[in-house]
């Protein structure tokens, strides 16, 4: 059975992204306002692209980002569903450490306010580059790591779902087919208001 997780990470190749706003050609109701639920969907979104990752060998320790995170924010609920910490042989040389690239922390968040949408945070350690890309290299330090967040909605409700790098937010349809709700739009709509203009973050849509 192919996880949800995977199903969405199909929904993002880098080669269908546009930067041009689908909500313009739609001409969607002025009327319609941002309520304190878009309003609280940006604030999340925001906190998000806030979130530093560094050298933590358990990226969901109490010191590390990803945690530091996630206690900060009011959850309803949440499943852990990858928890890689590296063994003590590892951290004992430091040194000369050598691993693949790998998965060292998974879970599905539901935040409070938020229901419509589950969040399903993925941190994976950076591969060591080789010693000869002296560039890479350089900027490389032990268990660097990067994160995407996925961004699951309802179905009954919403017809969009995300995924979210540092700098990047990333918005396609779910079900292809179909058209946007007008809840879809609303929420596409506050968050172009609070992203547009801001230095570093760019919004990337998979259609028009």
């Amino acid at each position: 059975m192919i996880r949800l997780f995977d199903k969405l990470k199909y929904f993002f190749p880098r080669s269908q992204f546009h930067t041009e706003s689908p909500i313009e050609k739609r001409k969607v109701d002025p009327t319609n306002q941002i309520s304190g639920f878009e309003t609280k969907f940006c604030a999340i979104l925001s906190e998000i692209q806030k979130i530093k990752t560094d050298g933590s060998p358990d990226k969901l320790s109490e010191v590390s980002p990803l945690s530091k995170f996630l206690i900060s924010q009011e959850i309803q609920s949440h499943n852990l569903l990858v928890h890689d910490k590296p063994e003590e042989d590892l951290l004992n040389d430091i040194d000369h450490i050598q691993y693949y690239e790998y998965v060292s922390a998974e879970i599905e968040i539901l935040f409070k306010g938020l229901e419509f949408f589950k969040y399903t945070f993925q941190e994976t350690v950076i591969e060591p580059p080789n010693t000869k890309d002296e560039e890479n290299y350089y900027r490389w330090y032990p268990f660097k790591s990067k994160i995407k967040i996925f961004i699951d909605s309802d179905d009954d409700t919403f017809n969009i779902i995300f995924m979210i790098e540092l700098g990047e937010i990333n918005i396609a349809k779910k079900e292809e087919k179909l058209p946007l709700t007008e809840k879809d739009q609303i929420l596409i709509n506050a968050i172009q208001q609070q992203f547009n203009g801001l230095s570093g973050i760019k919004i990337h849509f998979q259609f028009y």
